[in-house]
């Protein structure tokens, strides 16, 4: 989870673009929606993701030949990922929703104390 992030100028190298974000650890969320808080020597990271520019097919229409696409709109795509990043925000949203697929008490508990630090930080 991040509180703040900042972009680094891209690098653009055979069709291809390299980004490196910074961010703010605001801590994590482990899998029972516990609120992990960040390590103090974890003060700001950054992370390098590499972007593909490809075409946008969510027009193309299946045929025996494969896809046609009517080109879509190009845009850039992340290769990979090192992991989900969320804001603050987000994580609230994210926390919330799995809590409403839950029915096991103590997963409800981490979420309801994970959901009130949240909501702290927020403002």
């Amino acid at each position: 989870m991040i509180s703040d992030y900042s972009v680094w100028p891209p690098f653009f190298r055979d069709g291809k673009a390299e980004v490196i974000v910074g961010n703010y650890h605001a801590g994590n969320i482990d899998p029972a929606l516990r609120y992990i808080p960040p390590d103090p020597k974890e003060y700001k990271s950054g992370f390098e993701y590499k972007l593909d520019f490809v075409q946008n097919d969510r027009n193309s229409v299946p045929c025996e030949q494969g896809n046609i696409s009517d080109g879509g709109t190009p845009r850039w795509q992340t290769e990979s990922a090192p992991w989900l990043l969320l804001d603050v925000p987000s994580a609230i949203r994210y926390v919330s929703a799995k809590r409403a697929q839950t029915s096991d008490p103590a997963i409800i508990k981490s979420a309801d104390q994970t959901l009130s630090h949240l909501r702290a930080m927020r403002n």
